[in-house]
């Protein structure tokens, strides 16, 4: 992916979770999006980006309250439950785990799984973010094990027993290319979680939800993933679709989802 990633990036996004857990999601919008358009440059947006001090401090105080409940020995709540089922069952037997969280802001992902997972399984961890996002990170996680960051996902050396991407691929110009260099990695499991796919084509609309920021999202063809990863070697081995109904009534009956779509790939 190399230089390619300084692009892509800008279009990352952590879960939106974390401005519901603060209640900082805008209330003026009466719907989540808004618009169809053909592709994401062509969607009107205002103050895109994930890289502001307010939102780092944000996610930087979440990160730390989160790890300190884990180092007191309570099992913090969050939303990488998927995941963590996934990783339980990869790691059964070696108790050993290597994962890729592409977008993985600042290690729920790590957290949930330390909270979750035996005590005997071994988890290198390694988060692909924003440069900004990593420096926050190395700096919450210092003297941590297990856990690194990485603002290029070439820069991973081990070979990731699962690649995961929770909530990020629509906020990916070139998803396409994206999910290509995820698969490059060869992990025999890759998951996308919480992803705005359907049996829609896919198009691009406006995020409205955020505070002070209006980004521009994908709406993805299901058939559309499948594809590309059974190209590149995979096989479509779970799926299912999240509790959250979104109200869509906005868009044309052809191009709503209603609710999200979890993906797990296996390698063929």
């Amino acid at each position: 992916m190399g230089s390619s990633f300084r692009t892509v990036v800008k279009r990352l996004a952590p879960p939106v979770l974390l401005d519901l857990a603060r209640g900082r999601l805008a209330t003026r919008h009466p719907y989540t999006w808004e618009g169809v358009y053909r592709h994401l440059r062509d969607v009107p947006v205002e103050n895109a980006g994930y890289g502001d001090a307010d939102h780092m401090q944000d996610v930087a105080t979440q990160s730390k309250a989160l790890l300190g409940e884990l180092n007191a020995g309570r099992r913090p709540r969050l939303w990488h439950e998927l995941l963590a089922v996934v990783a339980a069952t990869a790691s059964a037997h070696s108790q050993e785990l290597t994962v890729v969280d592409f977008g993985g802001g600042l290690g729920t992902g790590y957290i949930h799984l330390h909270s979750v997972l035996q005590q005997a399984t071994t988890i290198d961890y390694h988060v692909i973010d924003l440069p900004e996002m990593c420096e926050k990170g190395r700096e919450v996680f210092a003297g941590t094990m297990g856990i690194s960051f990485h603002s290029v996902l070439a820069d991973v050396r081990a070979r990731p027993d699962i690649v995961y991407a929770n909530s990020v691929l629509q906020y990916i110009e070139d998803y396409a290319g994206q999910i290509r260099a995820l698969a490059a990695l060869r992990a025999p499991l890759l998951l996308l979680a919480r992803t705005a796919a359907g049996d829609v084509p896919t198009f691009a609309s406006r995020q409205l939800t955020l505070v002070k920021k209006v980004m521009p999202y994908w709406f993805l063809n299901r058939d559309e993933l499948v594809d590309i990863l059974s190209v590149a070697g995979y096989r479509l081995a779970y799926e299912s679709v999240t509790d959250r109904e979104y109200d869509q009534s906005n868009f044309p009956p052809t191009h709503r989802i209603g609710r999200m779509r979890d993906l797990l790939f296996a390698l063929a």
